[in-house]
């Protein structure tokens, strides 16, 4: 006698956010693909099973006799067989950010050596060391020996625009590459202070693929000139503000970037009079341009020294003022980096635990004549960050440490394993913190599961 095969039941899954907002509807958000339903009928299946709380699996249902709302919240992975499926589909998204054939250079065109003198830099600005020729002819034969599908650069520093002629020239050079069929060239990227880049520089940059910046800009000119005035002590603001509203001016319609407006903070820049002027000056010059993108972050102590706290908040005061600053401006028709860094899978990812991203630095005569290469860009004197060195043949010689960066970190831990901010992270938030401390160390946002949810939600309704 021949039986029916049971009819399978289903459970949300792990990366789903639900909560019931302020008018009882239930709200459904998907961290796998950023999928979000709106649920107001309290008869509703889904809604009862959630409301309830007590079973663990829900049956196929249907609604009024039609099954859709059911295959809907199927095909789009809000309901599971198991929660191993979730986990399968964040390792498949997982190994795609790894995949060695996707490799990522971070280079420091100028070494460490900066035009600023922050008084809160962690950075050894007396290594002024410069790529040339020869760095050129070893990164060409370093890039062709790993054979990689897709090529991406990011210049960092010190200040990488004290070397514009370099980069101008190793990215005019991936170029020629790229059309000759060698692989393709992804957009580059660029973290600098800004003094240098006025209109005519960024041009030339924006000519060469280099299409993403951060600048900082710590408050308003008050604050910005104290913690970041040039080495001989003069102002910064005025010049870097200038040359991004310069910018800003190009037509949206025919110049494609995306600036990362950052600003440091401490309890005196962040003083609700000084950021409501700084925000009000930001709004206005940049509130609709949507190339503009803006990011608030406490000034830590990045340096690791004694201190009298003068110039740092405590960690609960930095968090609080932190999201505070990312709500005025989000109610204020800005966007944020949190909104960016929500929006996919392993946006929150750090890059040093990528054996495909790369931080390599000017030649240096101790390795004879190799470049040496390290991980992140937060521990660039660190010891733990010494992972090894490119040859003068463009053979790649990773060290020991290498492994403590790039080891396998998704779902290691046990509180990762049904963590919705798993996707994100990939359970390494911040390489550095987790090799501090020898844990998975949570992201600060993670904590505030409903709150982000809401702010991804009006990020996605703006458009």
């Amino acid at each position: 006698m021949l039986r029916r095969n049971k009819m399978k039941d289903y459970t949300i899954s792990f990366l789903v956010t639900r909560f019931f907002d302020q008018d009882g509807a239930l709200i459904m958000y998907n961290w796998l693909n950023s999928e979000n339903v709106r649920i107001t009928d309290s008869n509703h299946p889904i809604y009862v099973f959630v409301q309830t709380g007590g079973n663990k699996r829900i049956a196929p249902f249907k609604v009024n006799g039609d099954s859709g709302d059911f295959e809907y919240l199927v095909a789009n992975k809000f309901l599971v067989i198991s929660q191993d499926e979730s986990r399968k589909d964040a390792r498949v998204l997982y190994e795609e950010s790894r995949n060695l054939e996707n490799l990522n250079l971070v280079l420091m065109p100028a070494d460490q050596q900066c035009n600023f003198s922050c008084v809160y830099c962690h950075e050894d600005h007396n290594k002024r060391s410069r790529m040339g020729e020869s760095e050129l002819g070893i990164l060409e034969k370093f890039i062709s020996k790993w054979n990689p599908r897709t090529f991406r650069v990011d210049y960092f520093g010190g200040e990488p625009l004290l070397n514009a002629k370099f980069i101008k020239k190793f990215n005019s050079k991936m170029i020629e590459l790229a059309d000759s069929g060698k692989f393709t060239f992804l957009s580059s990227s660029m973290t600098t202070n800004g003094f240098l880049l006025d209109r005519k520089l960024f041009l030339e940059l924006l000519n060469l693929r280099i299409t993403t910046y951060q600048i900082t800009l710590d408050g308003t000119e008050e604050f910005h000139n104290k913690y970041r005035p040039l080495v001989n002590g003069k102002p910064t603001f005025e010049r870097i503000y200038q040359n991004l509203v310069s910018i800003s001016h190009l037509p949206k319609e025919e110049y494609f970037f995306s600036i990362t407006i950052r600003m440091n903070f401490n309890r005196s820049s962040a003083s609700t009079e000084s950021r409501k002027k700084f925000f009000d000056q930001l709004k206005s010059d940049f509130g609709d341009d949507d190339r503009f993108i803006f990011m608030v972050q406490m000034i830590s102590n990045w340096k690791e020294e004694a201190h009298d706290g003068e110039l740092y908040c405590t960690e609960d005061e930095g968090t609080q003022l932190q999201t505070e600053m990312e709500h005025e401006l989000e109610s204020m028709g800005l966007n944020t980096v949190p909104m960016v860094l929500f929006s996919g899978p392993g946006s929150n990812h750090c890059y040093s635990s990528k054996p495909n991203n790369i931080i390599a630095y000017p030649i240096s005569e101790a390795l004879n004549g190799g470049m040496p290469i390290e991980k992140c860009t937060l521990a660039v004197n660190g010891s733990i960050n010494k992972t090894g060195y490119i040859d003068t043949d463009g053979i790649i010689h990773r060290s020991d440490k290498w492994d403590f960066w790039t080891e396998d970190s998704l779902f290691k831990h046990e509180k990762c394993q049904e963590c919705f901010f798993a996707l994100n992270c990939f359970s390494k938030s911040c390489g550095l913190n987790n090799l501090k401390q020898n844990d998975v160390v949570c992201p600060e946002h993670k904590l505030h599961e409903v709150d982000i949810v809401q702010r991804v939600l009006q990020f996605i309704k703006n458009g």
